[in-house]
């Protein structure tokens, strides 16, 4: 058995676990990173940028968000079932830390973005990384924040952290109500203890642990939802935090839509189909103002409680033409063919389909599944609305309302889906493991997905990336707490 000694163990390398490390390393603990990926970095390696409020590029902006709007704004959305001393921690930090990413090196845009109309600039994003430069080019997404984790790798190696990548953490020690070590293993087997005297858990939540996320949200993973988290995220940190005496906290996922492509998904669907057209279930009835599609938890929710949580986007000829005439592929993140007639054709004989053209309602209705009275009674009703242009099923503006009219037909399956699952651990408002009756487990901490309570059932899209901004924050708050208790 090979052994380390150190201050502070962070157990999974991704978003918060880089950042809780070299917070820590510089804050002068010794630190080892247990890793199960080759590289560390997790879903930083292909991320778009992180939540801030009162940022210094926002002020140039002269975006007018502010920190007690923000809090304000997450726990009502939230309906202050939430804890209200981690919210404010996490955004009362935020400004600091994207300070903290400039004065290291890292270049962020000018321009902080926003998801849709109506939401909040809040993402911060540095400045593109050439594909062929990105820390795992082989994975979906477009990896603005992988410069990130080659800075703070770059900082645990001048304060000569140890980077135990390929390893997974099995169990932690601990002596008496204490946490005093973890033990791990390589994956050529050796077997790897940690002696230390604080661990932060930063495994990055269970999104490929189908017994978990059936356990933990009632979903069937892969059929009544599809989580694009890392492999690696099969709720390790979860699980060995139960083990040594935390409770389970909040549990819900960063609600999104997906179009299943294969083994493959198109998160946020195919831009084709963020046109709010038509929308149906399977049994072919309309059940949403389709304007909603730009707003991925409320859209996911709608599709939640639809026939096998699965729903339709329609169109015809004529509006994908008008697609084609008017999209800007430079405004899409990533590369991806614009015909969705041509996708259709491709992924013909793949057993989980998603794209599919045709040249009657009858034909998409075979293809698809979707009922075809419901389908054609629907598409009628439908397009008598269109020709009145007053929606009086679901209020949908005059200039959205596009006839489903002119052959082929095209239709997206559009599935329920997440970035990832968000919580599991209980904390404090300092990242500190607690019991069911708040008593401290001493000397360990979760964060990232691993501990993200700052929701109910629904991630708030309306203000962009909290996900990605908790998982940096967090981990530089744990580190910062972890730092000061191993010196007691």
């Amino acid at each position: 058995m090979k052994e380390y000694i150190v201050d502070i163990a962070v157990v999974g390398g991704g978003s918060s676990g880089s950042a809780a490390a070299a917070q820590a390393a510089q804050l002068g603990a010794k630190v080892a990173v247990i890793h199960k990926d080759y590289v560390i970095g997790g879903c930083a390696n292909v991320g778009m940028g992180l939540f801030a409020a009162e940022s210094k590029l926002q002020k140039r902006m002269k975006v007018k968000m502010s920190k007690e709007q923000a809090f304000v704004q997450e726990m009502e959305h939230n309906h202050w079932k939430v804890d209200a001393q981690l919210m404010r921690a996490f955004i009362y930090k935020s400004a600091e830390t994207i300070d903290w990413l400039m004065d290291m090196g890292i270049e962020f845009k000018s321009h902080v973005g926003t998801y849709f109309e109506g939401a909040d600039f809040t993402q911060h994003e540095p400045l593109p990384v050439p594909r062929e430069e990105l820390r795992q080019p082989e994975r979906f997404g477009v990896g603005w924040t992988s410069r990130i984790v080659d800075k703070l790798e770059d900082i645990l190696r001048v304060h000569n952290a140890e980077i135990l990548t390929n390893t997974t953490a099995t169990e932690l020690v601990k002596d008496g109500e204490k946490i005093v070590g973890i033990r791990a293993r390589h994956k050529d087997g050796e077997e790897i203890l940690v002696r230390c005297k604080a661990v932060i858990l930063a495994t990055g939540g269970f999104g490929q642990n189908p017994a978990l996320v059936k356990e933990l949200t009632g979903y069937e993973l892969g059929k009544d939802i599809i989580v694009m988290s890392d492999e690696g995220t099969t709720g390790d940190g979860l699980k060995m935090a139960w083990d040594a005496g935390a409770a389970r906290g909040v549990v819900t996922y960063s609600n999104m839509f997906c179009i299943p492509n294969g083994d493959k998904i198109i998160p946020l669907g195919h831009p084709a189909f963020n046109v709010p057209n038509l929308m149906v279930n399977k049994l072919g009835e309309r059940f949403v103002n389709e304007e909603l599609v730009v707003m991925p938890t409320d859209i996911s929710n709608a599709i939640s409680v639809q026939k096998d949580h699965e729903a339709f986007m329609i169109f015809d000829e004529n509006a994908k033409k008008e697609f084609e005439e008017n999209f800007d592929p430079a405004s899409f993140a990533v590369p991806i063919p614009l015909d969705v007639g041509v996708i259709a054709e491709h992924t013909k004989g793949l057993t989980n389909r998603g794209f599919f053209a045709a040249d009657s309602l009858e034909e998409l209705a075979e293809m698809t599944g979707i009922s075809l009275a419901g389908l054609k009674q629907t598409v009628e009703n439908y397009n008598n609305i269109c020709s009145t242009g007053n929606d009086v099923e679901f209020l949908k503006k005059p200039a959205n309302l596009r006839p489903v009219a002119e052959g082929r037909f095209y239709a997206g399956k559009m599935k329920v889906a997440a970035f990832g699952t968000l919580g599991g651990v209980k904390i404090n408002h300092k990242m500190e493991a607690i019991d069911e009756n708040f008593n401290l487990i001493p000397g360990l901490y979760a964060v990232g997905n691993d501990s993200n309570a700052l929701y109910r059932d629904s991630y708030n899209f309306y203000m962009p990336s909290t996900a990605m901004g908790y998982a940096f924050n967090s981990g530089r708050i744990a580190a910062e707490n972890a730092v000061q208790y191993v010196k007691l």
